[in-house]
């Protein structure tokens, strides 16, 4: 735990500057994209934004080019908010739904129920659903986003293999309780953005932002550009069932139907 503590503390005293020109120098690449969006950390309540990225995919092209045109978007993913892009884009809708189940089940055959360790059942499940052109087809298209010690951010894309692409992500959810302590990367420390996103806030950089809850450390125009749930969650530390998962996920799509009423009104 004294590698966690020396690992985040820093973060908290650092400037936010240089992490968000960072990111605005990753988005002047995007040319070819023609909307940037950063998916949040969410734990298990990932399909809350399930629920949001399938209200955009069944809209009718024009439309769905009016609020986020999916094949011309690039994706931010910062913790569990990188499974949401990854099951969207890689995963067929009963693969996907079965992910969180899937996924606890796979933890808990492990010692501590899978957390206190270094996420290798993780790291081996994904590998298993992952199609083997995973790292190809979202080369570019999805951006995973991990803190980088001492209070900086690591943008990383250009997957070069199926297991360059996990361990990402996999870093990218390198936090207490988690895992046991931070991952390395190229020989630098490397852990989940989110405790650092609290004093460095980046959703306003984006297009669009999804994120699971607001903070009351910002003022309620920071939120803007952001969809998140218009009732209250709860924690998304283990999944709570099928029932539950079901509602987060129809209120994923009403919450972004409402945060979008207006391009879809223009688009009449």
């Amino acid at each position: 735990m004294l590698s966690w503590f020396f690992c985040y503390f820093p973060c908290f005293f650092s400037s936010s500057i240089p992490v968000r020109a960072r990111i605005q120098q990753e988005m002047k690449k995007d040319e070819d994209h023609a909307k940037c969006v950063l998916v949040n950390g969410a734990g298990f309540l990932c399909p809350f934004y399930f629920g949001i990225l399938d209200f955009i995919s069944t809209l009718r092209e024009s439309k769905r080019n009016r609020c986020l045109p999916l094949d011309k978007t690039k994706f931010y993913g910062i913790s569990a908010g990188n499974f949401a892009v990854l099951a969207q884009f890689l995963m067929t809708t009963e693969v996907r739904d079965s992910l969180l189940e899937q996924a606890t089940g796979r933890a808990l055959n492990h010692l501590g129920w899978g957390l206190f360790g270094n996420l290798s059942w993780l790291r081996e499940f994904l590998l298993e659903v992952c199609p083997e052109d995973a790292y190809l087809r979202m080369r570019n298209k999805h951006v995973v986003v991990v803190g980088k010690w001492p209070g900086s951010v690591e943008l990383l894309s250009n997957f070069q293999s199926n297991e360059d692409y996990i361990d990402a992500i996999l870093c990218s959810c390198a936090i207490p309780g988690f895992v046991w302590r931070p991952f390395f990367l190229n020989g630098s420390i490397m852990y989940d953005f989110g405790p650092q996103g609290h004093g460095h806030f980046i959703d306003d950089l984006f297009d669009v932002s999804f994120r699971i809850r607001t903070s009351k450390l910002f003022r309620n125009c920071c939120y803007d550009n952001c969809i998140y749930p218009s009732k209250a969650v709860g924690h998304g530390f283990w999944s709570r069932g099928e029932n539950f998962t079901k509602w987060l996920y129809n209120l994923g799509k009403e919450d972004a139907e409402r945060f979008f009423a207006k391009s879809l009104e223009d688009a009449k």
